[in-house]
């Protein structure tokens, strides 16, 4: 996975104030002024993105952009400034898609400071019926093949 940001991120940051929202403690990420945080997914698409997050809410909304391979919107949400965060404490947020369709997310702050995150998860693809389906038979045939063919060595 790789990421791109504007300046003022701050990585391994522990101390934020956060307005109402109280101070977080612990490791975590943050933008410290209006910015971008992208991360893309260099391994492949995943199936969903979640992490846990805490904002200021005096400062404005957050928003969270998930995009496919030719950097289409899938989904998009603006987390009011106001969300039930509780002081002092992160909040999952994420975005879950049926299929892995999600190369990359964004995280857009529009105040100072934040946003700011932690503990990121991400769901990689898991198998259709179909693809097992085709494995077996794939299997079978190599085992026919491998079969017939040593049954014609003995013969000869």
């Amino acid at each position: 996975m790789g990421y791109t940001g504007t300046d003022g991120l701050y990585f391994d940051y522990s101390g934020w104030g956060l307005g109402s929202n109280g101070s977080a403690s612990g490791p975590s990420v943050g933008i410290n002024q209006q910015g971008t945080l992208r991360f893309d997914f260099l391994g492949g698409s995943v199936a969903g993105v979640g992490f846990l997050m805490n904002y200021a809410p005096a400062f404005g909304p957050v928003s969270l952009v998930a995009y496919d391979a030719g950097h289409n919107i899938l989904e998009q949400y603006e987390l009011n400034a106001t969300a039930p965060i509780s002081s002092n404490a992160f909040q999952f947020r994420g975005i879950q898609m049926g299929a892995a369709n999600i190369a990359s997310f964004e995280l857009t702050s529009s105040g100072n400071p934040s946003p700011m995150f932690r503990s990121m998860t991400f769901t990689a693809a898991v198998p259709e019926p179909e693809t097992y389906a085709m494995l077996l038979a794939g299997l079978g045939l190599m085992g026919a093949l491998a079969r017939r063919r040593k049954q014609k060595n003995l013969t000869v």
